[in-house]
């Protein structure tokens, strides 16, 4: 029997009552791995969703809570915007009830579009480009005149409010095409008897052609004037007559009474220089968008980069002597000849020869080229542009990379749009700003508008200030909104998806939010802890899946799922306050946070010798400063620290580029002086959070090799034998195995428009991906199908026998990945299970040597109990002799460890120090570090 939801003590009696829904209730669901549950969340309250990783949580929050807010919302379309769109299925659940409008803010990162930035993701670009195009100040890209439309009337009021008795002179400039004379001789023909040649004012015949040399600016004068009452209609006809002569264009020379200066005032009809004459279309909002082919920069296309040779690629070898060059070597002996033919030149101009040594300055020249002179780099393009080998191509692109485009310098915008200034700042400087400077900047910013634009952009910037001040509360004002969201993490990506709903402010509204602690430091949990109540006051529901039990304290209902995970999982466990969950003996989440609450152990391996340590000095990527890092090999090593203090600049752009060169490699990374004692190092395996496919035909088995094994098994099976049936067969990319439409994906992908494409289940195999003959052949009674279909501890017994099989199930249960799907589509991974499968799929390999595993947050989407298991995973690959360095937030991984190294004191500018390093304990007494305070176990929690 499904749990009975509690009762509401809030609650009103009385038919009118009970026709206004508090609540939201979901009875009978079974999506997944849920147990026909039902579920009450009142609405206006912050929920918390909880427990071990695989017990349900997502299936209720997204595939249940969110799937049916989706579908409720396609349903109320009209009938002919759900013609274009293919029918949503309903969740497995019998009934829901109260349902407010559901908006979803996950862990999804656009990591394959490099055009997504926080400034688009968060909106604030949206408004910005608006404010820029409205009353941004548009400047001439050649001379930096200011560019303003003029119309008639405008020119007249400011003569007429010039001071009375001024001397006025009307100015047409005449086009610079043809000669000095027929350009003198139009403005006769016109009925002019004066003009400006080369800045000199004369009557036409005075003129001394023989002292021109035709190049001059020639303009005609129209007529000259004294400000003084009743001259009105005088000036209107001859500004009539100059804009008609000057093609929308005309100057005005100013004399005061008071002044022996004459001033030239150039104005326009037109969207153009009234100097240089340089035409511009007008300035819209699509002007600032690198997204639209209106704004973007034509050279890299809205990107900033474009792929080119690197220098430091290209010159690894410490002799940097051409005839040494990996590079050069690489091309077939013709190709090498003829490209060095065409470097002759410039290798006669700098005196070298091949064999000559190049020191740094000599080699960036050779490089680059000078004058006429090509370079190496232009040598290598053409090379690149013209080979034909793949694998000469593949080879080639190890010494290629993302350089900054020269034409916008990385502004991703066109060079009119850099030329609109707003605040004295154009909108590429804007956005490379930090936030929290960025805040500031729009703070003063109405200070230096006229009334009338501080009034057109009064709304537009209080928009903006929204969005930065939640960005800067939840403590994400180190970054910048030029700042690529493909390098976020997934902590900080969420974080500023919510800045957009904040910055919204709308009401009545469920917002599901999906582990916003990850990637969060401790000590910024109670700005995000802000933010989230923030978004309850302003009258919407919100739901949590979460870990973390700082936020679970802040929750007015928690519901944990458990009270394992997949089979052992889906029920209810407990409802109700957090204080309740402490007191729960049944809750797995309850007792755990309790077992934290210990001090820390003396767990940690002891420290090797120095000679044992890795030390690299003199970095300087982003913020970092230059401090040494040193750690031991052989050991559990946690990089800790706030949000942008330079860990991952230090760890995945300095160390990892530094390693991967000394092997070999060519990328280069980020700046340092010395890298000493990693020569034992063998190779580097780098294990993040970025999925591990974005098709349904990607899934655990594929990714971690065992589906070959298990197609090379049902293959030597009699029947497949007797049919002729290779492993191909049972791919899912072999035409005669797989079905014909879905092509092996068991889904059909449905674009949707406007709204992010949907995968439904395929009608003509059921999901089952192959044909009806494929699937006849069986082992120990399972179709290949039902293997897919299997979890991870149901397969062990299946294949325990087998040992190339069972070496992943055990890695994958190791990795507490038991109650995964085996054909689970790699798309509903979440990041922290795509991580442990990648650890997984490490821990199954054979050994090759020493290597340096390298993770960046694993305990994302981990409960507690997780966290325990796979620190053991770890620990196992160190005492297979490996190393192991985390990029980590959470205390209780950290408290784990062997050794840390914290980062700060704060992010940003702010960041960049090691500030204290040791074991856990030496950290939780140091007072200069902020990760150290969060190591006493006695907080945990509390």
């Amino acid at each position: 029997m499904p749990p009975t939801p509690p009762p509401d003590s809030n609650s009103t009696q009385g038919p009118e009552a009970e026709s206004i829904p508090e609540a939201i209730e979901f009875c009978g669901i079974r999506t997944n791995n849920l147990k026909n549950i039902s579920l009450r969340i009142p609405q206006g309250d912050i929920v918390v969703l909880t427990g071990p990783s695989g017990c349900g949580k997502s299936s209720f929050a997204f595939d249940t809570l969110f799937a049916e807010g989706k579908r409720q919302f396609l349903d109320s379309l009209s009938i002919q915007a759900r013609q274009s769109l293919r029918y949503m299925a309903r969740p497995a659940v019998e009934s829901v009830t109260g349902l407010q409008p559901v908006i979803c803010i996950d862990q999804q990162r656009s990591r394959p579009n490099p055009r997504s930035t926080v400034g688009t993701v968060s909106e604030i670009l949206d408004h910005l480009r608006l404010l820029m195009s409205r009353v941004g100040i548009v400047c001439c890209a050649n001379c930096q005149t200011p560019i303003e439309q003029s119309s008639s009337d405008e020119i007249e009021a400011s003569i007429l409010g010039l001071v009375e008795r001024t001397k006025v002179v009307l100015l047409a400039p005449l086009p610079g095409t043809g000669t000095l004379e027929s350009r003198l001789a139009e403005i006769r023909k016109d009925g002019f008897l004066r003009a400006r040649v080369g800045g000199k004012l004369s009557d036409l015949d005075s003129f001394d052609l023989s002292a021109f040399d035709g190049t001059e600016t020639v303009d005609a004068v129209i007529d000259r004037l004294i400000v003084k009452p009743g001259m009105e209609d005088r000036l209107s006809e001859s500004v009539s007559q100059a804009l008609k002569t000057g093609q929308g264009k005309i100057s005005i020379l100013v004399l005061k009474p008071d002044s022996q200066q004459w001033q030239e005032i150039p104005y326009s009809t037109l969207y153009s220089c009234p100097v240089c004459g340089e035409s511009y279309e007008e300035v819209e909002p699509r002007t600032f968008s690198f997204n639209s082919p209106f704004g973007a920069c034509p050279a890299c296309e809205g990107v900033g980069s474009l792929d080119r040779f690197l220098f430091e690629a290209v010159f690894a070898e410490e002799t940097r002597a051409l005839a040494d060059l990996k590079i050069l070597n690489l091309l077939p002996e013709d190709n090498r000849s003829r490209r060095l033919t065409e470097l002759e030149p410039l290798m006669e101009a700098c005196k070298i020869q091949l064999q000559t040594p190049l020191d740094e300055s000599t080699a960036q020249l050779v490089f680059e080229g000078t004058g006429d002179r090509i370079g190496l780099e232009k040598v290598l393009e053409k090379e690149f542009a013209t080979a034909t080998q793949a694998k000469l191509l593949k080879e080639l692109e190890n010494f290629r990379g993302p350089r900054q485009c020269e034409q916008c310098q990385g502004s991703r915008l066109c060079r009119a749009a850099n030329h609109v200034f707003l605040g004295g700042k154009n909108i590429n400087q804007i956005v490379n700003l930090s936030i929290l400077d960025c805040l500031e900047f729009f703070d003063s910013l109405p200070n230096d508008l006229s009334a009338e634009n501080r009034k057109i952009a009064s709304p537009v910037i209080g928009e903006i200030r929204n969005r930065l001040q939640f960005l800067v509360e939840v403590g994400a004002g180190y970054l910048t909104l030029a700042r690529r969201a493909d390098t976020l993490s997934g902590g900080e990506f969420q974080r500023v998806r919510l800045a957009t709903g904040i910055g919204n402010r709308l009401t009545d509204v469920c917002y599901v939010l999906d582990e916003p602690s990850s990637g969060l430091h401790p000590h910024d949990n109670q700005k995000l802890i802000a933010a989230i109540k923030k978004l309850n006051q302003l009258g919407n529901t919100v739901v949590i899946v979460e870990h973390d039990p700082d936020v679970m304290q802040i929750a007015d209902h928690i519901i944990d799922l458990g009270p394992g995970a997949g089979s052992a999982g889906g029920q209810i466990v407990y409802q109700g306050p957090y204080s309740g969950l402490l007191e729960c003996g049944e809750s797995t989440t309850g007792k755990t946070i309790l077992k934290s609450k210990q001090t820390i152990e003396s767990r940690q391996r002891k420290l090797p010798p120095q000679e044992d340590w890795i030390h690299l000095s003199g970095a300087t990527l982003h913020n970092l400063r230059g401090d040494l890092f040193s750690f031991p090999k052989n050991r559990l090593v946690a990089v800790t620290g706030v949000s942008g203090s330079g860990k991952s600049s230090l760890v995945n752009g300095t160390l990892v580029p530094a390693i991967r060169r000394m092997l070999g490699w060519n990328r280069p990374g980020g700046p340092f002086l010395a890298l000493e004692n990693a020569d034992s190092i063998d190779r580097v395996i780098e294990i993040d959070q970025q999925p591990i496919g974005r098709s349904p035909r990607s899934n655990a088995a594929t990714f971690t090799g065992m589906f070959d094994e298990i197609r090379k098994i049902f293959a030597a099976t009699q029947l497949a034998r007797q049919r002729g049936y290779t492993a191909s067969r049972f791919s899912f990319n072999n035409r005669e195995g797989s079905c014909s439409k879905c092509g092996g994906q068991g889904q059909v992908k449905i674009e949707m428009s406007f709204l992010p494409d949907m995968f439904v289940t395929c009608d003509a195999c059921e999901g089952k991906r192959y044909t009806p003959s494929t699937l006849e052949v069986t082992f120990k009674g399972q179709t290949l199908a039902d293997v897919l279909e299997l979890r991870v501890e149901q397969a062990l017994p299946v294949f325990e026998n087998i040992e190339r099989v069972s070496k992943y199930l055990v890695a994958l249960e190791q990795a507490g990945l038991g109650y995964l799907k085996l054909g689970q589509p790699a798309p509903s991974l979440s990041g922290g299970e795509a991580q442990r499968l990648k650890i997984s799929a490490q821990l199954a390999s054979p050994s090759q040597g020493t290597t340096l595993f390298v993770l960046d947050e694993p305990t994302c989407g981990l409960h507690l109990v997780d966290v325990h298991r796979l620190v053991r995973v770890l620990k196992g690959l160190v005492q297979q002799g490996h190393s192991v360095l985390v990029v980590e937030h959470n205390p209780e991984f950290i408290r784990q460890a062997d050794y840390l190294v914290d980062f700060g004191p704060g992010g940003g500018t702010a960041g960049g120090n090691i500030v204290a390093c040791g074991t856990p304990a030496e950290l939780a007494k140091e007072p200069a570090s902020l990760t150290g305070k969060y190591l006493d176990s006695s907080q945990a929690g509390s």
